[in-house]
């Protein structure tokens, strides 16, 4: 059981560093689109 406990905190980690890591890609692909469309606005 205490196993378990172990392997569940550790679970718990991995969701919050993936929902981190995803709110992460989401901003970086905004940056990316933003910044294309200001290349695109330039031209």
């Amino acid at each position: 059981m205490r196993k378990f406990v172990k392997y569940h905190k550790f679970f718990i980690i991995i969701i919050a560093n993936i929902e981190k890591f995803s709110i992460l890609c989401k901003q970086i692909i905004e940056y990316i689109l933003s910044f294309v469309d200001f290349v695109k606005l330039k031209r």
